[in-house]
């Protein structure tokens, strides 16, 4: 199977303190994947590596085939990114611009949305069941 995730037998210190041991899955395209733990085993480290922002001790994690420490921060930011649960927004944007800059990474050298943008942005809402909080502001919504 073609796998658009494959993490394999990956570890993590954190000063001196081992944060993930030995964690292998693989998720194929189109499927949903779900982290669940306790506070502190982990998950949100797991996101930031998948996400590149932290790195492994040990292991390797493949993202379309290829290793994650090859693509160029842009080029992952094109199809990974993680949206916090807890955040500090300064501006009462809706679910729909926030839907929509996460299209930032495929904009052209102006950063202007096109018409295919709003598109895709619609079709993630409707992919993932939120449609119809387009017009909600954010900070309206529960984190769960």
């Amino acid at each position: 199977m073609n796998h658009i995730l494959d993490i394999n037998n990956i570890s993590m210190k954190y000063r001196d303190k081992l944060i993930l041991q030995d964690i292998s899955f693989a998720v194929a395209k189109g499927e949903f994947f779900v982290i669940i733990g306790p506070n502190g085993a982990g998950k949100t480290s797991l996101l930031k590596i998948l996400a590149g922002l932290e790195k492994i001790s040990h292991g390797c994690v493949k993202v379309r085939g290829k290793n994650i420490r090859d693509y160029s921060r842009r080029t992952l930011s094109q199809f990974m990114a993680i949206v916090p649960q807890q955040i500090e927004i300064g501006f009462p944007f809706s679910v729909a611009e926030t839907v929509i800059m996460g299209r930032t990474p495929h904009l052209g050298i102006l950063g202007m949305e096109g018409k295919d943008d709003f598109h895709m942005a619609r079709e993630a809402m409707e992919f993932t069941d939120v449609a119809h909080l387009a017009d909600r502001k954010l900070h309206q919504l529960s984190g769960g």
